[in-house]
Order: structure tokens, then C-alpha cells, then sequence
């Protein structure tokens, strides 16, 4: 026993790699490729690339990474294999940088315990076999926070290009990727211009304007997505509608953004009702439709890394500011948008940002136990 840990200390990616190819075997045995529900949209918008056309919607702008990839691995000849292949190589070199990352702000048993956990996660892994966009969106979320915490701690240029890179990956993998870049580009702005406050501010209006920018041309010139109706059908998660009040105000205004803002202030008590409940399933994990073990397996693995999770990111607040930023402006700005729109049925949109508990707890541990870093 003494020699396996005094092996597995030594070379640890390879308990990682193993790890991860045991959960990744039993994943794809169990579910095989997914190629249908939201696979079916970038299947067809893969079809139209491949035929010389557009996308269907300026919204699939936003899925451009998998959906080019999906075009590539079909037009080559390997069906969907390429692409797979392409979502199992990016989630274990995220998984070999996280474990690189968390040595370097906690030490090395501490790095072990949080990355062979987060490795573990099946319901993380599932997805590398799903012609979905998750998968990369999971893994580029991992790189960003590594290449951040990395250049904070040791500002390089070649992390601050790996930084944005990656923040460009986010933005064409999934719409969600536009509330993670803002909260980097925001951290960057703090650490740049923290003692220059009027040059601070200026810098947050532009970050603040681009973004809403991005947010209203992703609301207004596509038709995918509409963050009204999931109130008026009462969807606390997406697709599933839920009775609503006899006298909701339903504005007519033909702009989005008012009618949201419209609907919000003469639906008061019913608005924040409803976010409060996407609050609760949004970290409380609960589904309806899993069965009883599914969501107690769902309670026993998530609930205390988001409860140490938090306690962790919190206690950067007296260590490391920067970092409290970094990890907490991502949760948050991602929890906003969940909470203004719907939660998805899978859990799919805490997924990617699972990796900020796991830092926070890596944290939350080393000063428990140890007391540095």
C-alpha cells in the first residue's frame, strides 16, 4: 500500500488519466454517442454549412465551434468520431491544468483529492460522448480559470494569450459564454486600474457597453432565444411550463428589452418569485424528473462542494481579492442569467462553472488544514 502511494504521489496524472478513462468508458458504454435532442440542431446547421449555405439563425453564431467541428468531422468522412474525439482530449488536458493549478495555490495532496473529485463527476464526463456543445464548453471553462489563476499569480504574457483565446472559444461555443468573459474582463479591469479609479470606470462602461451589446443583439436579431416567455409559461426549468397567475401583465411592446422590464415591474411578487425558485434549482440540483437516487446522488456530490466551494471563494476575500473576483464574478454573472431566463433540464448550466467550487474548496482546505497559500 505504501509503495502505490508513494507511486501514485509521484505520478499522478496517471491516476488522473485512469480515472478519467474508467468514468469515460462506463459514460459511453452506458449512453453511447448521443446524437439526438440538441444534437439534432447542430446536426442540421451542420448540414447547411456542408451544403455551401448559412446558419438557419445569427443565433447558431454563437454554437460556431461545435458546429464547425461537427462539419469538419463529416466532411472528412468520420462521421461524429473527430468531434469526440476532439471533446475527450479537451476535457483531460483541462483536468491535467486544473490539477497543475490547484498545486500551485494549495499543495499537492490537497490537488489530488479536489481534481481526482471533479474527475470522478458523471454527470461532467457524460457529455464528452454527446454531440452536444457542453463537453468543450466545460472543458474551455476549466482552461480559462486555470490560465486566469495562473496569470494572476504570475502575470505572463503567455498565460494573458491563453486567457484570451480561450475567453474567444467560450463566446463561439456557447451563448453562456458571454456572462464568463465579462466577468474576466471585468477581473482584468480591477487588477489593471484598481488604484485609477476614473480610468476604472471608463474601462467598466466600455466592458459593460460591448457586453450588453453582444446581450441585445443576441436577444433582438435572433429568434432562438426569447427570455420573456419562460415567465409567462412559468418554465422555472426550460421546456417544462408550470400554472401561472390568471392576472399576469403580458406587455405588447414589440422591444424585448422593455417588455422584460416592462413584465418585471408590473409582475413584482410573481418576477421574484420565480427567480427565487430558479435559485433553489439552479444549486439545489432537485429534478423532478430523476428518480429518488439520481437526486440524492446529485445532493451527496454537489451540495458540499458548493457549500465549501463557497466558504472557500469567500476567504480569498481576505487573501487574494483578485482571485475572489476571478472566481466569484463567473458564478454569479452565470447564476444571473439562469435566473433571468430558465434552468435547463440536465443541469446543464452549473456544469461549467462546477470547477470554481472545486478551486474554492482546494482553498477552504489548505487554509483549514494547512494554513498557507
Amino acid at each position: 500500500m505504501q509503495a502505490i502511494l508513494k507511486f501514485v504521489n509521484k505520478h499522478p496524472q496517471l491516476l488522473f488519466i485512469v480515472s478519467w478513462a474508467i468514468i469515460n468508458i462506463y459514460s459511453i458504454n452506458n449512453k453511447g454517442i448521443v446524437t439526438n435532442f440538441e444534437a439534432a440542431r447542430y446536426i442540421g446547421e451542420s448540414n447547411l454549412i456542408l451544403n455551401g449555405n448559412g446558419f438557419s439563425d445569427i443565433a447558431y453564431f454563437f454554437y460556431s465551434v461545435p458546429i464547425f467541428l461537427i462539419s469538419f468531422s463529416r466532411y472528412i468522412g468520420c462521421e461524429y468520431y473527430i468531434f469526440i474525439a476532439i471533446q475527450y482530449l479537451c476535457s483531460l488536458i483541462s483536468i491535467l491544468f486544473l490539477y497543475a493549478t490547484l498545486v500551485k495555490i494549495s499543495n499537492r495532496q490537497i490537488a489530488l483529492f479536489c481534481t481526482i473529485f471533479y474527475t470522478l463527476c458523471l454527470q461532467i464526463n457524460e457529455y464528452n460522448s454527446f454531440v452536444f456543445s457542453d463537453s468543450l464548453f466545460i472543458s474551455f471553462s476549466t482552461l480559462a480559470i486555470c490560465f486566469g489563476i495562473n496569470y494572476f499569480l504570475n502575470p505572463q504574457k503567455k498565460c494573458l494569450i491563453g486567457i484570451i483565446f480561450i475567453s474567444i472559444l467560450l463566446l463561439l461555443t456557447r451563448p453562456l459564454g458571454l456572462p464568463i468573459v465579462f466577468a474576466f474582463l471585468s477581473t482584468l479591469a480591477i487588477y489593471y486600474f484598481k488604484n485609477k479609479l476614473k480610468i476604472y470606470i471608463a474601462v467598466m462602461v466600455v466592458i459593460l457597453f460591448a457586453t450588453s451589446l453582444c446581450a441585445y443583439f443576441i436577444i433582438i436579431k435572433t429568434n432562438m432565444f426569447n427570455f420573456l416567455l419562460p415567465f409567462i409559461e412559468g418554465r422555472i426549468i426550460c421546456g417544462i411550463p408550470t400554472a401561472t397567475p390568471n392576472n399576469l401583465f403580458i406587455p405588447q411592446n414589440n422591444n424585448p428589452v422593455f417588455a422584460y422590464l416592462s413584465f418585471a415591474f408590473y409582475n413584482p411578487y410573481y418576477f421574484f418569485k420565480s427567480c427565487f425558485l430558479k435559485t433553489i434549482a439552479f444549486f439545489g440540483m432537485y429534478r423532478r424528473h430523476y428518480t429518488f437516487t439520481h437526486n440524492i446522488i446529485n445532493y451527496g456530490y454537489f451540495w458540499p462542494i458548493f457549500i465549501t466551494g463557497f466558504w472557500g471563494i469567500k476567504m480569498y476575500l481576505k487573501h487574494n481579492k483578485i482571485l475572489f473576483y476571478l472566481l466569484f464574478l463567473p458564478v454569479l454573472f452565470t447564476y444571473l442569467v439562469v435566473i433571468l431566463s430558465c434552468d435547463d433540464w440536465g443541469n446543464r448550466f452549473i456544469l461549467p462553472i462546477i470547477v470554481y467550487f472545486i478551486i474554492g474548496v482546494a482553498h477552504y482546505l489548505n487554509r483549514k488544514f494547512y494554513n498557507n497559500k
